[in-house]
């Protein structure tokens, strides 16, 4: 099985920065112009494929969650060398189905953390959520300036890279795809963008959400100059109980301390839950470490924001709890029980 962390040589929780300077680091190594290993291709299509689907924050999250099964992951190879390498496949010198048209700009993609309780977990709701984000110059409307034909591409919007086996057609670097760069800069921004504002989005918090899982907002990322604005990912922080646990397909999980005698005797207790306590009756002779189950009592299973949700179950674990401190009068009677025990 592929893991697209491994082949970038990177954690898991890796930042975007980190992603892609890995990813320049080992496409410059297997670049088949550089590198004389034999497997230099198969490597270089291997470390393009998972910086494709890792770069994104949707893509990365669908792979994340699914793995191998993730269209991301299954596509990753036919997308990228359906657009970037010739027609006749990766070693094909052709245009390509980039032909004449041009590279479209995408904003800047946006991703915050954001905090939710125990509580919004099992009742959902929409909140508030502030970011920051950069917008475009009015005064130039985003272009930074004037702009006229890109020196490098000379406004064919690629660059063109050949080597012994095979021939690569990419967007012009300087360009960024678009045949053109600012050759007099609009004094009222810094590329064509404001300062970063506040702005606010209105996000719905479905029930059984769980932590870790990223959320997009489509187009509530930067705008950009003649090209699609990019997307905001919500990425969920699931806050702690103090006394709950979470455990997978909604279940919780609470450990009960108990004495000796209780265990010995049984006894009826109180147990924390979601929504207020519950009464729970052990029966004499329970074991250390056994568990009982509240049907229904857990919090909801996501549904990815369908009306229809199954809870899971409390459960319900018992702990021996063993006092620190004994008086001379529990120590006898200790005693005269551990007497018992072994006459017994």
């Amino acid at each position: 099985m592929t893991d697209l962390y491994a082949v970038l040589e990177i954690k898991k929780d890796a930042t975007q920065e980190e992603i892609q300077k890995s990813y320049r680091t080992m496409a410059k190594k297997y670049h088949p112009d550089v590198s004389k290993e034999e497997d230099t291709v198969e490597k270089f299509k291997e470390v393009s494929a998972a910086f494709e689907v890792l770069k994104d924050p949707q893509k990365r999250a669908e792979y994340d969650r699914f793995g191998t099964n993730s269209k991301p992951y299954r596509s990753a190879m036919d997308d990228f060398f359906g657009s970037i390498f010739g027609g006749g496949g990766p070693f094909g010198g052709g245009g390509g189905p980039f032909g004449p048209q041009r590279h479209q700009q995408c904003g800047r993609n946006i991703a915050l953390e954001h905090e939710v309780t125990f509580d919004q977990v099992l009742n959902g709701g929409e909140v508030s959520i502030v970011f920051k984000r950069r917008d475009l110059c009015p005064e130039c409307k985003g272009s930074g300036g004037e702009k006229g034909e890109c020196p490098e591409c000379k406004g064919s919007c690629f660059r063109i890279i050949r080597g012994p086996n095979m021939t690569v057609k990419a967007p012009c670097d300087m360009c960024n795809g678009t045949g053109k760069t600012v050759t007099k800069q609009c004094k009222s921004c810094i590329d064509g963008f404001t300062e970063a504002v506040d702005h606010t989005i209105k996000f719905q918090i479905h029930k059984g959400v769980e932590h870790g899982m990223r959320f997009r907002c489509a187009g509530q990322g930067e705008p950009v100059h003649e090209g699609r604005q990019g997307d905001l990912f919500i990425i969920i922080n699931v806050k702690p109980h103090k006394t709950l646990e979470r455990l997978p397909n909604g279940n919780i999980l609470y450990k009960v301390p108990v004495t000796y005698t209780q265990l010995i005797l049984g006894a009826d207790l109180e147990v924390p839950g979601l929504e207020g306590s519950h009464s729970v009756t052990i029966p004499a002779g329970t074991q250390c470490n056994e568990q009982f189950t509240l049907e229904g009592k857990g919090l909801p299973v996501f549904t990815n924001g369908r009306s229809i949700y199954k809870h899971g179950d409390q459960l319900i674990q018992i702990e021996l709890e063993i006092p620190n401190k004994l008086d001379d009068g529990y120590k006898e009677i200790i005693k005269k029980l551990a007497e018992f025990e072994i006459g017994g």
